[in-house]
């Protein structure tokens, strides 16, 4: 290289250098003077929600708690909502005074518009409350409404309860419509789907236009904002709604998602310019046990001890959390333990063995010959405690259904048992006590049963008188065992207790070929739960397969049944109510002492009250609960009250709660939701709260070359 070429070489080192110093050195001034400068969002762009369903119906009206309710919540206002941040509910049409669950007044806001200019008056809600309470568009609301008393004057609207019942609140989330789409609304889209072109609209957000996209083949619902909405700034210009199908053609355009809420976890964390944001709802998958079916209390805590929320996640993946054991928040540490207990014992009271105990009864039965004996004298005494129907000791039957009756005579027992059942319905000082025997309740089977009367006095329990009945249907072999037992001669033939008084060998070989696991009845019936789950989604399906092969290692078979919600309310509307176990999620909504319907003798005989739990000291918690939303002290001790009740009777077990997923493009910033929420609604709070782009506020008055020469310096520390 000759010396000419060597210095073009240095003139063009010199150059570049000089330009990755300036490079340098402009990139080191933007950083300071970019150092805590202040982001200063700015309003516009536009985000999009993907969606796998059909097209959202869009009718306020109607009760919706899938994806519907909160495409309605960003189009239309309520007279109130929760604030999930202090969790208190505050204004949002009306500011409305809520102390006194009996007479609620509601004061309008000022300035509060439709998107077609006009004002929001109290006729529009009015309206939107009459055609609920007067048509079946919302059952459940319309049951709130039901013995409402409505008014209203200019900007006031107030509304008359004679019950006091917390629940009654929600119906101030309800979305308004204004009278004037309800003056014109045709009989079809009532109950159904609204037009969503020109209607009329009252949140940050009003439909601007629905639409086709050729290149994804979706439809598209487009949100714009509503220029009259005043209460606080919307910074999204744009919402859209980008409706799916099924699940393969989402997952086809999946690089482009927005927002999406990942409820079934199909894309989880497979996307790193998405944030994955969990939170949980007031909503448990639970456990009832009908104690009318299971009345053998330690059977109930023995299926309850052994339906884990640990194995049941398991099975379900990770993505469900279990929350202290996943127990209400107001359940504490509950854990269903028996010590010691023999499972095998336990369902011997029920009347069903082990194949080796129906083996070693039939070889006793077999060698049994027919010997004359003296017939005790007690047979033909008379009972002490029993006035009807029987009046003997031994006892000669053919009805299915029996109602004893007896008296205490004074002796006022604080318990009172039959065999091992205790009597839960008496109380101290009643004088009359009954217990019906009935083949459907197991307390009776086909030829000869033993009771013994036990009275627990003083913490003793003590038998107080016993006695035997023979039960057959055929008649005419109950007289002649009858009179085989009353002969003159006072003797008497043993009489082989097995059904039908047949032994043969094909009775023997069935017995043989029983399983050694289960559990069998006389006539070789197996012992057998019926659990019942709403069939809503396949998890409730997994949950119960779960349910059903815990107790199957334990030999308790569990025939599991889906069932829709609506033939549920018929079935437990049915007198029979013919199920042991019921899984099902419920829903606290945003009060967590919301327990009034699951547990209200009330309830029992209608809806949700699953158990069929009734107890008078509970009703009376539970009532107090229902009546009072301000005094948190008093809410907290019945909580307890009403809780220690219902461990107590062993009849529920809250088995976990849902751990939900959203998916955030890392764009939109701001997003920000609480870890365990009440107010589904929460989610759009937070997307209205959020923004996309931004602009950053330099404080100038804050820079100096002095202040320059501190930030130098402190970039060559830190190195």
């Amino acid at each position: 290289m000759n010396k000419e070429n060597i210095e073009i070489l240095k003139k063009y080192l010199f150059f570049i250098s000089m330009f990755f110093s300036f490079i340098i050195w402009w990139h080191i001034l933007y950083i300071y003077f970019y150092d805590n400068a202040k982001e200063i969002p700015i309003e516009w762009w536009s985000i999009s929600e993907w969606i796998i369903w059909d097209f959202p119906h869009l009718n306020p009206l109607l009760n919706s708690n899938d994806y519907n309710k909160n495409v309605i919540y960003m189009l239309y206002r309520s007279l109130l909502k929760y604030d999930q941040k202090n969790n208190k509910i505050i204004w949002d049409l009306a500011n409305c005074d809520i102390k006194n669950l009996n007479y609620i007044e509601c004061y309008l806001d000022n300035n509060i518009k439709w998107s077609n200019w006009k004002d929001i008056t109290a006729e529009d809600i009015v309206s939107t409350y009459n055609i609920i309470k007067n048509s079946n568009i919302n059952p459940l609301m319309g049951s709130l409404l039901k013995e409402t008393k409505i008014t209203s004057k200019p900007w006031i609207i107030s509304f008359s309860n004679k019950v006091k019942d917390v629940n009654f609140l929600q119906v101030f989330f309800q979305p308004i419509v204004s009278k004037e789409i309800l003056d014109n609304i045709w009989n079809k889209e009532l109950f159904w789907k609204f037009n969503p072109i020109d209607w009329i609209y009252s949140w940050p957000y009003k439909v601007d236009t629905v639409s086709y996209d050729d290149s994804l083949w979706i439809q598209k619902l487009i949100l714009t904002k509503n220029e009259f909405y005043k209460k606080e700034n919307i910074l999204i210009s744009k919402y859209i709604y980008k409706i799916f199908r099924d699940t393969e053609h989402f997952l086809k355009h999946k690089d482009i998602i927005n927002i999406f809420f990942d409820k079934n976890n199909i894309i989880w964390d497979s996307m790193s310019r998405l944030n994955k944001i969990t939170y949980n709802l007031n909503q448990y998958m639970s456990i009832f046990i009908n104690e009318d079916k299971i009345k053998n209390y330690n059977l109930r805590t023995f299926i309850l001890s052994k339906i884990g929320s640990n194995s049941i996640l398991k099975t379900l993946w990770s993505w469900y959390d279990i929350a202290s054991d996943a127990y209400l928040y107001w359940t504490g540490e509950t854990k269903f333990e028996i010590p010691n207990l023999n499972l095998e014992n336990t369902i011997k009271e029920m009347w069903y063995y082990k194949k080796d105990f129906l083996i070693n009864l039939l070889s006793k039965e077999e060698k049994k010959t027919e010997i004359k004996q003296e017939v005790p004298e007690k047979i033909n005494s008379k009972l002490t405690y029993i006035v009807s129907p029987i009046n003997n000791k031994y006892n000669f039957l053919s009805e299915d259904d029996i109602l004893l009756n007896w008296n205490t005579n004074n002796e006022n027992p604080e318990e009172i048992y039959i065999n091992n059942y205790k009597l839960s319905w008496f109380k101290k000082w009643n004088t009359n006590f009954y217990y019906r025997l009935k083949t459907s309740f197991k307390n009776v089977i086909i030829w000869e049963n033993n009771y013994k009367i036990y009275f627990v006095i003083w913490w003793k329990k003590i038998l107080k008188e016993e006695f035997n009945i023979v039960f057959s249907t055929d008649k005419e072999k109950l007289k002649t065992i009858e009179e085989n037992y009353f002969k003159k001669t006072e003797t008497i033939t043993e009489i082989k207790p097995i059904q039908n008084n047949i032994i043969n060998e094909q009775r023997k070989k069935n017995i043989i070929a029983l399983d050694d696991k289960y559990y069998y009845d006389y006539n070789l019936k197996q012992f057998k739960l019926k659990l019942y789950y709403i069939d809503s989604n396949e998890e409730l399906s997994w949950v119960a397969n779960v349910v059903k092969n815990s107790l199957q290692t334990y030999g308790i078979i569990v025939d599991s049944i889906p069932i829709n919600l609506s033939d549920l309310n018929k079935k437990i509307n049915s007198w029979e109510k013919d199920y042991d176990i019921i899984l099902v999620w419920i829903d606290l909504w945003i009060f967590n002492f919301n327990i009034y319907p699951y547990f209200h003798s009330s309830q029992a005989k209608s809806w949700f009250n699953f158990a069929n739990l009734k107890n008078l000291n509970l009703d009376l918690i539970l009532e107090e609960l229902e009546t009072n939303i301000l005094d948190e002290k008093s809410i907290n001790q019945k909580e307890n009250d009403a809780i220690n009740i219902i461990n107590d009777r062993r009849i529920f077990k809250a088995l976990y709660k849902k751990e939900n997923n959203i998916l955030i493009d890392k764009n939109i910033k701001l997003f920000k939701i609480q870890k365990n929420i009440s107010w589904d609604l929460a989610i759009n709070d937070a997307i209205n709260k959020s923004y996309v782009t931004y602009e950053k506020n330099i404080n100038f008055s804050e820079k100096s070359f002095s202040n320059f020469l501190d930030f130098i310096s402190k970039i060559f520390k830190n190195e």
